[in-house]
This record gives C-alpha cells, structure tokens and sequence, in this order.
C-alpha cells in the first residue's frame, strides 16, 4: 500500500469463503514500505485482504489475494518437550472430524483424544504412560496427517 505519511496500523484479515474476514494480526506502521506477516494457523485454501487504518481512523482495504496450497498444511507444535505429565499441543482450528493419537516406539495406539470444536489448544495426560519415545498422529477430515516425535521423561 503505498504512501505512509498517515498510516497508524496495517490488519491483516483472512477468509475462509472469500466473504466473511477476521482479523487475525496487526503489523504497526514505522513507515518502512516492506512487512512480513506470518499465519499461525493456515488452512488449505484461504483470502487475505490488509486494512489500512489511517491515524484518523479512517481505512481502506487492499485487493484480495487468493493462496491455495492444494493438501492443507496442519501446523502442529507440542510443549514441553521432553514431557513429565502434561503435553500441551498447539494445532490449526477444526472444524469438522480431527483425530489426535498417540502411538508407541512400536506403532501401537496408546492413546486417542477427539479435540474440542474450534479449540486451537489441547492439553494431553501423559502420566499413564511410561518413559520413551511416542509419536502424535494428527488427522483431520480432509484426510491431512502431521506426525510429531516427542520423548516422554
């Protein structure tokens, strides 16, 4: 967006179905002509649009870009690692049927938790389980699967 003499703010809004936006981060101007922004929680296909907003309030939007990256991209973080008790995972919003499992050394399910509905957080009882190496097998409806490694202590 060029010229920044009055800008405060730029918000960056994405959109599932190219109508609806959220707002889903805010970059302060510095009146630099170069930004990055990073999505934390990407979905396969999704509009982005910047907000504007002027030191006034007022605002404009900038044209609309479409990104499609054909398999969905499921961004998936676990803390503390190694883990005692408690895993916290760090996963994109489901909306539909997403399977969480947890598999042995040898493969074998030790463990299934259904996340809640929207949740992008979901925090794991690893108490039951003994010392060792586990690998989370996350699955969405889609049929997109991310595995991580984590070390139980």
């Amino acid at each position: 967006m060029a010229g920044e003499e009055n800008v405060a703010r730029y918000e960056v809004e994405r959109s599932e179905d190219g109508r609806s936006y959220t707002r889903i981060g805010q970059i302060q101007s510095h009146g630099k002509d170069i930004y990055n922004f990073s999505d934390d929680a990407p979905v396969a296909s999704a509009y982005y649009r910047i907000k504007n907003v002027d030191n006034d309030g007022a605002f404009k939007y900038s044209s609309i870009a479409r990104i499609s990256g054909g398999r969905s991209a499921i961004v998936l973080k676990a803390f503390p690692q190694p883990v005692a008790n408690t895993l916290t995972l760090q996963h994109p919003s489901f909306d539909g049927k997403t399977a969480i499992s947890i598999a042995n050394a040898e493969g074998r399910v030790v463990k299934n938790i259904q996340p809640a509905s929207g949740s992008i957080q979901t925090t794991v009882d690893m108490s039951s389980l003994g010392k060792g190496m586990y690998f989370i097998r996350v699955s969405s409806e889609n049929g997109t699967t991310e595995t991580l490694k984590i070390i139980k202590q």
